[in-house]
Parts: structure tokens; C-alpha cells; sequence
């Protein structure tokens, strides 16, 4: 028999309880239900008969009434009113027939419909949708037809037990009685509005009174939800009861059929995808599959429902081995097109080019054939239903009509209820103007509507019901590559939308980039297909996107959303899918199906979100406790900004950030970029490595442009600090000093022999010396002239002149840029540089008069051959000094520059790209600790089961929150400073000599060495102490090499004092500011950077208490103004009372000096920081309002720790440093809320990172444990057992060792302190 047919109702229907109210339409709020039917009267003859079953419960004879009847409380004042059902006269014939598994096709009854509803339908009609329905299936090429791969082929798994068993099985288990039942259940009314705790019982706002039943089902639902079965005890019972039709026992399980709140997803690393083959499952008798679907969630079921072309739709269980089938439906009057599970209900909506619905209620086994309008209305229906779309409430059904016409249809639990609204698509004009696709936004508060005709996109506000924009792709012509656009689909999580073009093109937009003025935002387009996308489909998490294409065999793609990158590994041209029609994915993005023109159903596993589901822990209590994976995947859940638009500000733009992106992808696919190895590796094999990396990098050098090259390079250098140095000691300092030293003719020299290409010469930077390195005035090392000879003899007159610390000296370079003091007969005249040979390019061997040696084992960058130089009176032609600045000419004489300073211009350059390097490498640090301090949990606090986050403990903010800002604010200063330090180098390669614009580019040029001065020195050590706290939040974990601290403490070290080491540089700023403030004082004009020193009234300046931005700024302002001025009067004061030199009172002012400098350099970043948000665009609103934030907790908290200035000066009280006590504990706990989606803006891949504890997936401890076991195997023979542990261990011990005589002492001690414990415990008593 067919389960769940009905005998037909002659009773008339004197109520219709689908009219729609038109009057009230507009008032009603939208998803509104005209109706509540109870949940006893939604019951069908079937429910009852399971309830029967299932929980013993006594049946009165069935009476002969229609299927659904609807009970209408209006208030509790009113009777009820009982509704007909919209089932009533319909024949048998029209009902759903559902075969059990294995029944042959000539076993079924088939019957076409004559339901009254169709009769609007008129014969022309019907032969126009008819022919369109067939025309839409025969559309494949039959050159495809039986071109399947043979392993497509694999038939059906047949069901091992026959409809007539199910039966009985069925039958036996009504006469079980329940072991308890209190007849006054049925009596009892509860109210879930009467007590707060009752209220999350509710199904929607306005519901109120239940009946007991109801009750205590939805109390066993909670519970369920709240303390989920483990696997050992529903493992069982997932196989279903011994000869039990399956699909029994699939509604017969505990598991509620909605998944919970807190259901649990992976986070998908880029790159490969684990994917594997199952057995596969029939998706038709005949023909191509025509649309699938898997149910939101069964407990531990994947369920597929299947709909083919033979109009069947099938039921599986899919758990990988068997995939048994559970049930077919046959529905021969309608051509299924879509598939829709409702997002909370237990129902599946089929549609096709039919006026009506079909629904199915897998809880109750009861079907429906549903007009989308009730026939009283008096707004035609569309005719054709094949593009639906429930919102993500379920509470209203869009249904796209003719014309570019929407109907949003309010839903419940029997279905349609009612018409909300009509969206005409304003571009819509006739026949031809369909809707191909929709898409819910935001939550269901937009929907987004694809025309048929050109593919233009409408965003409908849903609750206005207006179009508030509409827009085409970005690929030129008509936005889609100029084929127009065929397929929509989005994915809320993900926050993207996918549009799919007839030539092949997928485009990604962000969902959340909406509005009146412009379209959204493009992210990425795909171009791998080049034929028209018939399917796209996300995974539930948003992580992969399908795409597909039935023009052609084979053609599918996986796109990985994060990283906007195609899995490579699959599908391979091997592969064998055939004609892809349908495909999705399963609620837990375990199972994808993939159905094909053969009528086959391809199952495929992807291993990363089934391994994912074997990772729970459970607390102590018994309670579930997220993974760290999906910890880190909560934290970044709906952050109130836009990720990709905050890394862009940061960045400094859209077109930088993708640079980035770009650079990262090549560094992670070159072979000689491996890093996850380089803890292991020995000195040499280091600096093997470093150079086959030069190879690669020489393309790119001589290929790009400097701006593209030195972002590259800043990437790199926090990715592998030791070539970034050593790579850039040529390109940075020795082509540098080329570059900023030599004349024209003398540049072309050099570029001819090889300098840019690394062909000819490979530099080292020649000026520390073993006595000497800040100090560049005083460096030993002599280039005397020789006449005779027109050569300069450059000499080594003392082992303290030995060049020291040169990178590449000791085993790479060919070349060294020399700097010597130039002596012309026995006059010195200053420092200046000389390009000298030290190799043979073509044996490698030592020149004569160069003796170099490897300086050893450093603290850190083992990747640089650090070497000495002595040179024995080596002899250079005079055309290899550099002579821009200085020249010599063949009689030697000797011209001067005006101004010396010019000749220092290079080295701002390396102290500017510290300051970025600071910025990048505390970004990198606190990546890894703050995702850590995300997924890490230690004790609990607050009464909570579960163990607490690390970073939500307020000390814990307290130690990072202020390092993020920091290292945002060391960020942004960086962005400025490189601008400033490309203006100058500009105008020192255009100055010419008599320049009327030397005293310009002199100005800039103090300015800029003042200010880098200060900012390297402050931002280094404020790096290093960033790394280092870093690593002392991961606790132990942090000592270990494999967490990436202890080498990136040990590479960044070294920033902190060559290119001059810091205090040196911090007394050059003091030294700086000091002037200033003289300038300042007799009226000249000052620097923008220390403009703040002319400010009316800042040296007596007093806070306003708000501390805002602006009060901030006065603030530090006015502190450094008032150390500067005590710091110039410290230095006038010992000149003049005490009568010192000018040097020696600028050593006497040292201490003023530095302090000075370090109240500067803050109040400096502090100020660029915030120049750098009140610059940014309207449009990125939501990302400057974090930035604020982030802003001020640097501003206030660098007050905490430099507040004796602000109380010495008087600009803040004691009361005010209280209340910024607490703003920045409040500042913290804001910034932490977000502190996740903050470092993903940093954008730093795993690979550049290389940090098993700060993964992007947050699963840390899978890594770090494969990490360390990969690199640490075990050896089959131990290799020093036998030498010294062995005989450890077997030697003999002493005789008399622990004899009868100590165990008699250590009893009787042990008496002793038993006694005495007896005796204080009586005593206290």
C-alpha cells in the first residue's frame, strides 16, 4: 500500500483559511501569520498513528475528516474556530505515493491529477509550460548521452527490507503501551509569557499559550539541545531498531531535527582539500537529476533528498558505507525544478513550472498540495514556481513570477499564509524579464533579485519593499564579461554573494557592501570555467564555493572563500563527474552530492569537517566545549566592522593589500621560501638556503618597480628576517650608497657591470668597524690618493679598523662599499665611500691585500654571512669613489660639498624601513598571541563549567590590547614616514649643485633624519618588548622554537642597535629637538613634526577631562614641549654658568635629552595616528570607529606609563589619571571583543606567520603536536645509550645504601611528626 494515502473528504469547505486580508497587507508586519494553528490540530492520521507507536498512546477510531484541520485561537476569551483543510476534495490520486525502498517501478500506482485548483490552468497553458519543462530537460547535447565513466556506473544499493515487513514491523509496535500516561496532559494550558524562564520556549514574539503536550515537548527539546546525547550513546541507535522501516526509524530518533545553536563547524585551512569518493546513490530512473537538497540537521543523520527526472523524489541516509535509501515519493503532475528545506520547520518545498507547491513534513510523514495564493484571491498567481527562496527565518517565501515580478508569501507551519507584498523589478518590463536568481542579505532584512534578461541585480529593502539599488558585474560590457550573468547565490556567514556568467565567469561581492550609491563590493573573479555556470553552490560555513557547468563533461571548480584561491587537487581532469546538474552540501560540510545528467548522485567526503566532529571536549562537568578551532571561528562571528575594508586601511589601500596577497601566494609555492623547517636547520644549511633565494628574487628586482619591490621585501622581511638583511645589504645599503653617491657616469658604470642584476657584483656595506659603529666621523680605515697612480690605497691601520659585522663579507660578496677617511696629501677630509673588489667573480677567491674571516655564531639571522674585512693596502682606481657630494680630481684636489649633510640622505633609508619592520613584526607577534590567548582556556571564573578564554581575563587585555594599539598606531607613523622619506629621496636625486632648493631639501633632510632618528630607536625597543611579552603569554608553549618567539626575539634584537644603536639615535633626536626649540623661541619656522613647540600656550596647557582625541593631543604636546624646553635650558645652563663647550654640555644634558626624545617620538606617532583617521573616507565609518578606539587606548595608555610628566606639568591631576585608569580597562575590553577580526586585518598567511600556536584555524594543538612529531623523530638506535647511559644505569651502588638502619630512623621520625600533628590539632580544637 502506499503509506500515507487518504481517504477523500466529501465534507464542503465553509471557511478558507488562506484568504489574505488585502486591506490590511501593508500593516501587517512582514512574516506575520494571518492564523496560529495548534499543534494538535496540525497533526495528521499518520502523526497520530506514529504517536500511537511510538509512545503507546491510545488511538479512537479514525473518523472520516480531512487531513489538516487548523485550530484558530484568537484570545482567550473566543471558542475555537476549526478551519477546513485546503486538502478537502481532492482525489487519492493527487496525494504523494511513498514506496518502500527496492519497489519496482511496475509496482507503483501512478495516476495523473484532476484537482479542482488546476482548473484556472487553461490547456494553453499547459502546453506552453509543458513545452518549456521538456525542452528544459532534453537542453544537454546528446553527444554526452552514455559517456559516463564506468565508475559512474555503479548501481543502487538495495534496501534489505521489503515494504511488507516495514509493515508489519509497523503494525506489531502500534500495541505497544507506554509505561506511564497522565490523562491530565492533554487538559493542562501553560503560558510562556507568565515567567521570564518560559519565554525561550516560544516559537515567535507572539506566542503565549500552549497545551501540555506541547509543553513538555518543547521542554524535552531544550534539554536536548542543552545537553546533547554523546556518540557512545546514540551510536547504537543511529542504525535504527532491528526490522524497522528506516524511515521510522529515522522520525522515531531523539535527536531533535533542528540543528542547536550551538552546533559546531570547522574552519578550512586553503591550499588542498582532503577530499575522498563514497558510494554513490540513484538520483533517477531516467534522465538528469534535476535538484537536491540535504536536511538543516537530523542529530547525527545527513539526510539527501533527491529529485530526478522520472519525478520521483528519493530519501537517503547518508553515512558513507551503505547510503541506504529511506523512502521514494512520486509526484507524476509535477516536473520538480527546486528543492527547498524550510531553515526550521521539518518540511521540504518541491516546486516547478507549475502554479502550485507540493510540501512535504518529514516529522509527520503528511504531504500537501499547496496553492501559492488562496483561490479567493484576487491577485493572480504566477504560473510557473520554479525559483523559490525561504528567508532565513523561514517566515516568508519569495517566489519569483513573470515579468520581474517577487511574490513574498508569509509561511507557517501548514504553509502558505498569505501574500505580504509584490517587488516589481523596475527594470522588469515584459515576458522575456523573468528572475533568475535570489538571495537573501543581512539576515533576511534585504533581498537581492537577478533579472533574466541582461542579469541585473536589485536589492530589495524587504521590510520598505523598495529597490534601494541596482547594479551589473564590474567585468565590462554589460558587467559579466559582456555575456550576461546566469546564476546567483550568496551565503550570509560568509558575508558574499556569487554571480555566475554565461561565458564561465564567477564573481564574489560582499554581502554587507550595499548601498544607494555605489554596487558591491567586487572581491574576486574567478575565470577557470569557460563555459556558462548552470551551478553555484556554498558550503554551509561559507568556506568553499562550487561552481559548475552542464555545457560541458567534468566542469566543476572548488574555491576556497578565505583565501579567494581554487583548490588545485580536485576535482582533476580524471575526475569522473559527467554533466553536472545539481550538487550540494551537507549541513556539517562533510558530504557534498554532486548529481550528473545519468541520473546518478556522486557522494563525495570532505575529510577536514569529518575529522573536525572527532575534536570535541568535553569539561569536567560533562559539559561540550568548543574546539579551539571553532573558538577562533565564534570570535571572528560578526565582528561590527568590515575585515577586508579595515585591512585595507591599514594597507594603505586596496591595490598595496593585494600586492601583499599576491607576494604571499608566490613565497609560499617557491620551494626555497620553506619555513616551517627553519628551526631545525644548521648555520650553513641556513645560509645555503639564503642564497638560493637571490636567484628568485633577482626576477623580481629587475622586473618591478621599486615601489612594488620594497612592499615585497617588507613582507619578506618578517617572513625571513636573515635574507631580507642579507638581500637588502645589497640592494638596500650597497646599491643604495651607489645610488645616493655617485655621480651619473659612475651609476652606469656600476649597472653595466652587473649591479642591478647580481651579475657581475654581489655588494657588502662596508663602514662598522670592530672600534667603532655609531660614530661614522671616527671610523679608521684611510683611502689615501696616490698621484702617481690616480688610485687610492685603502688600509686597515689597525686591528680596531677592521670592518666588523659585515653582512655577506664572509662568504657571498664580490664587492664592498667602502667607508674610509679620504687622505690627500696627509690632510683628512672626512668620511666618504669607495667601492672595492674583494673577489674574483670567477674563481671566488680572495683578492690580494683582502684578508676576511666568518665572524661566527650570532644571537639571531644565522642566514647572514656576517664577516670582517683588513684590507693590506689594496689599491682601487680614483673613479671608485663615489664622488656626487665630494670629488677629487686627477691632481688631487679635493671640492668640497657646501653642505656635508647631504651625503648622510642613505641612511635614513634603513632607518625608515625599521620603523615599518617594527610595525609588521609586532603585528606578526601578537597574531600568534592574541589567537592564541583566543583558543587557549585556563581555570574558569564566574561560576562557568567550561575553563575561560585567556583573553577574557582583564590581565590578560591589559598585557595585549595595548601592544595591538601600538603596533597599529607603529603602523600608520610608518605609512608617513615612508611618504616623507620617497619626497626626499626624489629631491636629493634631482638636486643639482647651486640649487636654489638645497636649503629646502636641507630642511627636509633634518627633519626626516630627526624624526627617523627618534622613531627607530623607540620603535624597535617597543617591538622587541611586544615579541617578548608575546611570548611570555603563551606560557611554556612560548619557550619552545616551534612558537616562532624565541627566533624572532633573537632575529629582531639586532634592529635595536645597528643602523645606530638606539640611545645614540635617541640623544640625535634630543639633539634635534633642542634646536627646535631654539628656532622656535627666536620665531623661525618649524618642521611639521615639532611644529607643536609654537603652539599659543602649550608649555602652561591644562586638560579639558574629556580625554578625547583632541585632548590626548594637547596632552602630549604639552609634556613634551615642557622636557624639551627643560632639556634646552639644561644645555644653556651648563654653556653658560658652567662654562662647557657645546659638546661637552650636550653630554651634560644627555638624560634631558632622551627623555625628551621618548615624550616626542610617542606624542609624534600618537598625532600621525590620529592625522591618519581624520583622513579616512565616509564609507569606511564602521572601520574608523574600532580605529578610535584602538587610537585612544594608545594615547591613554602611554599616559599610564609616562604619567609623571603629565602630573610634573600640571596637565593632569590625580583625579584624571584615575579615570584613565578605568578608560583604559573599558578601551581594552572593547578592543579584545574585536581583537580576533583586528590581527586577521594584518593579513599575514600561516605560511608567513609560521607558527603552529597562531593558525588562522585556531586548531593549535593538531599542529603544534604533528609539528613537533615531524620534526623530531625518534631514532631507531639511540645514539649515545650504550657510551653513557647504559653504564649510568648499571653501575653498582654502595652496599650499606638505605640498610635496615635508616628505615628504623625514618619509621620512628615519621611517628614523631604524627604525634605532633595529633597534638597542634587538639590543641587548636
Amino acid at each position: 500500500m502506499a503509506f500515507g494515502k487518504q481517504k477523500r473528504s466529501n465534507k464542503k469547505h465553509d471557511s478558507k483559511p488562506y484568504d489574505h486580508p488585502n486591506s490590511n497587507a501593508a500593516s501587517e508586519p512582514l512574516g506575520a501569520t494571518p492564523f496560529a494553528p495548534t499543534d494538535e490540530a496540525l497533526k495528521g492520521e499518520e502523526e497520530k498513528d506514529l504517536e500511537s507507536y511510538l509512545f503507546g498512546k491510545k488511538r479512537a477510531p479514525r473518523v472520516d475528516k480531512t487531513l489538516l484541520e487548523l485550530n484558530v485561537e484568537k484570545n482567550k476569551q473566543q471558542d475555537d474556530a476549526v478551519v477546513d483543510s485546503v486538502m478537502g476534495g481532492m482525489a487519492d490520486s493527487e496525494l504523494f505515493f511513498m514506496d518502500a525502498p527496492g519497489r519496482s517501478k511496475t509496482g507503483e500506482v501512478d495516476q495523473e491529477e484532476t484537482n479542482p485548483l488546476d482548473a484556472p490552468f487553461s490547456d494553453d497553458d499547459e502546453e506552453d509550460i509543458m513545452e518549456s519543462d521538456n525542452s528544459d530537460s532534453d537542453s544537454e547535447p546528446d553527444s554526452e548521452s552514455g559517456s559516463e565513466s564506468d565508475s559512474d556506473s555503479e548501481s543502487e544499493s538495495d534496501s534489505s527490507s521489503s515494504s511488507s515487513s516495514s509493515a508489519r514491523s509497523v503494525k506489531k509496535s502500534n500495541s505497544k503501551k507506554a509505561a506511564w500516561q497522565d490523562p491530565d496532559d492533554a487538559n493542562i494550558k501553560v503560558s510562556l509569557k507568565s515567567q521570564a524562564k518560559l519565554k525561550k520556549l516560544r516559537q515567535d514574539a507572539d506566542e503565549d499559550v500552549v497545551g501540555g503536550k506541547e509543553y513538555e515537548r518543547r521542554l524535552k527539546t531544550q534539554f536536548e539541545s542543552l545537553n546533547p546525547r554523546p556518540q557512545w550513546a546514540t551510536a547504537s541507535t543511529s542504525r535504527g531498531i532491528a526490522g524497522q522501516d528506516p524511515l521510522q526509524s529515522l522520525l522515531s530518533s531523539s535527536s531533535p531535527f533542528i540543528a542547536s545553536s550551538r552546533a559546531r563547524q570547522s574552519v578550512l585551512p586553503s591550499g588542498e582539500l582532503d577530499i575522498e569518493r563514497i558510494k554513490d546513490v540513484k538520483g533517477g530512473e531516467e534522465g538528469p537529476v534535476r535538484c537536491l537538497g540535504w536536511a538543516p540537521s537530523t542529530g547525527d543523520r545527513d539526510i539527501l533528498t533527491v529529485a530526478g527526472s522520472d519525478r520521483r523524489v528519493r530519501i537517503y541516509n547518508i553515512n558513507g558505507p551503505s547510503n541506504p535509501l529511506l523512502s521514494t515519493i512520486h509526484i507524476p503532475s509535477l516536473p520538480i525544478d527546486n528543492l527547498k528545506f524550510h531553515p526550521h520547520l521539518p518540511q521540504v518545498l518541491l516546486s516547478g513550472k507549475r502554479p502550485f507547491l507540493h510540501v512535504l513534513s518529514l516529522a509527520t510523514s503528511t504531504s500537501a498540495r499547496l496553492p501559492l495564493l488562496p483561490p479567493s484571491s484576487n491577485i493572480p498567481a504566477p504560473k510557473s514556481l520554479s525559483s523559490v527562496s525561504f528567508s532565513p527565518d523561514g517566515k516568508i517565501l519569495a517566489c519569483a513570477g513573470a515579468g520581474g515580478t517577487v511574490y513574498l508569501v508569509s509561511w507557517g507551519a501548514g504553509g502558505p499564509q498569505g501574500l505580504i507584498a509584490m517587488l516589481k523589478n523596475p527594470g522588469g518590463s515584459g515576458k522575456g524579464d523573468g528572475i533568475d536568481g535570489l538571495h537573501w542579505a543581512k539576515d533576511g532584512k534585504e533581498l537581492w533579485t537577478m533579472g533574466a534578461n541582461g542579469g541585473e541585480v536589485c536589492v530589495w529593502d524587504v521590510g520598505a519593499r523598495r529597490c534601494i539599488n541596482r547594479w551589473r558585474g564590474t567585468n565590462g560590457g554589460d558587467g559579466w564579461g559582456g555575456f550576461g550573468a546566469r546564476i546567483l547565490e550568496g551565503n550570509e556567514r560568509a558575508g558574499l554573494c556569487a554571480v555566475g556568467s554565461s561565458t564561465g565567469i564567477v564573481n564574489l561581492y560582499e554581502n554587507d557592501y550595499t548601498t544607494e550609491a555605489a554596487p558591491p563590493k567586487l572581491v574576486r573573479t574567478f575565470d577557470n570555467i569557460t563555459t556558462s555556470i548552470s551551478s553555484l553552490c556554498f558550503n554551509p560555513d561559507g568556506q568553499i564555493l562550487a561552481a559548475a557547468s552542464k555545457e560541458k563533461k567534468d566542469t566543476l571548480k572548488l574555491y576556497h572563500t578565505g583565501s579567494m584561491t581554487t583548490f588545485q587537487n580536485w576535482p582533476t581532469a580524471s575526475t569522473p563527474l559527467g554533466v553536472v546538474t545539481a550538487m550540494g552540501w551537507s549541513q556539517k560540510s562533510e558530504y557534498l552530492a554532486i548529481g550528473n545528467k545519468r541520473g546518478k548522485v556522486l557522494l563525495y567526503r570532505a575529510r577536514a569537517y569529518e575529522e573536525s566532529t572527532l575534536r570535541n571536549v568535553v569539561s569536567k562537568s560533562g559539559e561540550s566545549r568548543p574546539t579551539t578551532g571553532e573558538t577562533l571561528a565564534m570570535e571572528r562571528a560578526s565582528p561590527p566592522f568590515n575585515v577586508r575594508k579595515l585591512a585595507v586601511l591599514m594597507h594603505k589601500s586596496e591595490k598595496d593589500l593585494a600586492r601583499k596577497e599576491r607576494f604571499m601566494a608566490e613565497i609560499a609555492r617557491t620551494p626555497a621560501f620553506r619555513l616551517d623547517d627553519i628551526h631545525d636547520l644548521s648555520k650553513d644549511e641556513i645560509r645555503e638556503r639564503t642564497m638560493e633565494k637571490f636567484a628568485i628574487m633577482v626576477h623580481y628586482v629587475t622586473n618591478e618597480s621599486l615601489e612594488t619591490f620594497n612592499l615585497r621585501m617588507q613582507l619578506i622581511g618578517i617572513a625571513d628576517p636573515a635574507f631580507w638583511t642579507r638581500f637588502g645589504v645589497h640592494y638596500g645599503l650597497f646599491l643604495g650608497a651607489v645610488r645616493g653617491g655617485a655621480t651619473t657616469s659612475q651609476l652606469n658604470y656600476w649597472v653595466e657591470k652587473g649591479v642591478l642584476g647580481l651579475n657581475g657584483v654581489i655588494g657588502c656595506f662596508g663602514m662598522t668597524e670592530l672600534a667603532h659603529g655609531s660614530n661614522v666621523a671616527g671610523l679608521e680605515t684611510t683611502a689615501t690618493f696616490d698621484r702617481s697612480s690616480d688610485e687610492f690605497i685603502i688600509h686597515t691601520p689597525h686591528i680596531g679598523a677592521t670592518k666588523w659585522w659585515i653582512g655577506g663579507a664572509a662568504s657571498t660578496a664580490t664587492h664592498c662599499a667602502v667607508f674610509a677617511q679620504l687622505v690627500v696629501d696627509g690632510k683628512k677630509h672626512g668620511v666618504k665611500t669607495f667601492v672595492v673588489q674583494l673577489r674574483d667573480t670567477k674563481t671566488f677567491q680572495l683578492l690580494p691585500g683582502i684578508n676576511i674571516g666568518d665572524i661566527g655564531k650570532k644571537m639571531g639571522r644565522d642566514g647572514i654571512d656576517n664577516g670582517f674585512i683588513q684590507f693590506t693596502f689594496v689599491r682601487v682606481p680614483r673613479s671608485h669613489m663615489l664622488m656626487k657630494y665630494t670629488q677629487v680630481s686627477r691632481t688631487g684636489e679635493v671640492f668640497e660639498p657646501p653642505l656635508a649633510q647631504l651625503t648622510y640622505g642613505a641612511l635614513v633609508g634603513g632607518r625608515t624601513s625599521m620603523v615599518s619592520d617594527s610595525a609588521n613584526s609586532a603585528k606578526k607577534a601578537l597574531t600568534i598571541a592574541i589567537r592564541y590567548g583566543a583558543v587557549r582556556r585556563q581555570f574558569s571564573s564566574g561560576g562557568n563549567a567550561i575553563e575561560t578564554q585567556l583573553l577574557d581575563y582583564p590581565i590578560h587585555q591589559r598585557r595585549l590590547m595595548p601592544l595591538l594599539a601600538q603596533a597599529i598606531a607603529n603602523g600608520f607613523t610608518a605609512h608617513k614616514m615612508e611618504e616623507m622619506y620617497g619626497e626626499l629621496s626624489s629631491a636629493l636625486e634631482t638636486l643639482e649643485p647651486n640649487d636654489p632648493n638645497t636649503q629646502d631639501v636641507l630642511d627636509k633632510l633634518k627633519e626626516v633624519h630627526a624624526t627617523s632618528a627618534g622613531l627607530k630607536a623607540f620603535c624597535t625597543w617597543s617591538c622587541l618588548s611586544t615579541i617578548d611579552t608575546c611570548r611570555q603569554t603563551l606560557g611554556g608553549h612560548g619557550y619552545s622554537a616551534y612558537s616562532g618567539f624565541p627566533s624572532m626575539y633573537n632575529d629582531f634584537a639586532v634592529q635595536c642597535t645597528w643602523e645606530g644603536d638606539n640611545t645614540i639615535l635617541s640623544l640625535q633626536s634630543g639633539r634635534s629637538l633642542i634646536s627646535s626649540y631654539t628656532d622656535a623661541i627666536r620665531g623661525k619656522k618649524l618642521a611639521p613634526g615639532v611644529s607643536y613647540l609654537a603652539r599659543p600656550n602649550v608649555f602652561e596647557a591644562k586638560s579639558s577631562g574629556k580625554l578625547d582625541l583632541e585632548d590626548i593631543d594637547q596632552g602630549w604636546a604639552c609634556v613634551a614641549a615642557n622636557l624639551v624646553r627643560k632639556a634646552a635650558e639644561d644645555y644653556e645652563r651648563l654653556v653658560k654658568d658652567k662654562g662647557m663647550t657645546k659638546e661637552m654640555a650636550m653630554e651634560g644634558c644627555s638624560q634631558g635629552r632622551f627623555v625628551a626624545a621618548k615624550a616626542h617620538s610617542i606624542g609624534y606617532i600618537f598625532r600621525m595616528f590620529k592625522s591618519a583617521l581624520e583622513a579616512i573616507p565616509a564609507e569606511f565609518e564602521n572601520e574608523k570607529k574600532v580605529l578610535l578606539v584602538t587610537c585612544r587606548l594608545y594615547g591613554l595608555h602611554q599616559i599610564e606609563e609616562q604619567a609623571g610628566g603629565f602630573l610634573k606639568y600640571g596637565y593632569f591631576e590625580r583625579k584624571h589619571l584615575d579615570a584613565i585608569e578605568l578608560e583604559v580597562n573599558d578601551l581594552c575590553a572593547q578592543l579584545r571583543a574585536v581583537a580576533v577580526p583586528v590581527v586577521d586585518g594584518f593579513a599575514l598567511s600561516d605560511h608567513i606567520i609560521n607558527s603552529p600556536l597562531g593558525r588562522w584555524d585556531g586548531q593549535i594543538y593538531e599542529a603544534y603536536f604533528d609539528h613537533v612529531r615531524r620534526s623530531n623523530p625518534l631514532p631507531k638506535i639511540h645514539p649515545y645509550f650504550e657510551r653513557l647511559i647504559k653504564p649510568l644505569l648499571e653501575r653498582q651502588p654502595a652496599t650499606d645504601f638505605g640498610g635496615p638502619e635508616m628505615r628504623t630512623e625514618l619509621d620512628e621520625e615519621i611517628a614523631e611528626l604524627a604525634a605532633e600533628a595529633k597534638r597542634a590539632k587538639q590543641t587548636n580544637a
